[in-house]
């Protein structure tokens, strides 16, 4: 498989997985603060298909697959009983919040696998990988895997 193309399908899953996680925060913030869902879209209308219905939300596939939604109900109504501009500040806050927080979320959980898997990075030395022929490092005798454990910097003309 060409590298660009795998490069590209890598691209397109994580972003499908941020941008899920990011409505899924949103989601589950308005079901939990009682602010009624009434669609939860994968990719951008017009829809597609509606997968299935849970608790009054549909749950739905749409033609433009570049981000998600969730449309709560009443979202720029407050005359709309159970809705979200008709809840207090406080609530829609919350569930604006909530998407950002669980990217956030995710990415500390992220990155807290990787340092459990590969360990937190040494950041007190340097292993080169390449040394250029003819450059500068290579005249000074440096060679590939050497580990440079300090640099002397001098302070004149600072």
């Amino acid at each position: 498989m060409n590298i660009s193309l795998l490069s590209g399908l890598v691209f397109v899953g994580v972003f499908a997985g941020v941008v899920l996680i990011h409505e899924l925060g949103h989601f589950v913030a308005a079901r939990l603060l009682k602010v009624d869902v009434e669609e939860f879209g994968i990719g951008l209308p017009p829809r597609a298909l509606t997968l299935f219905r849970w608790k009054g939300t549909a749950f739905t596939l749409n033609w433009l697959p570049l981000g998600g939604f969730v449309r709560p109900k009443g979202e720029n109504d407050p005359s709309v009983e159970g809705g979200l501009a008709a809840s207090n500040p406080w609530v829609r806050l919350g569930v604006l919040f909530a998407g950002s927080f669980m990217n956030l979320l995710a990415g500390v959980l992220v990155n807290s696998m990787l340092f459990a898997q590969m360990g937190v990075p040494d950041m007190t030395s340097v292993m080169l990988y390449e040394v250029s022929p003819n450059s500068p490092a290579e005249q000074a005798g440096l060679q590939a895997e050497d580990l440079i454990l300090d640099i002397e910097r001098g302070l004149e003309g600072i």
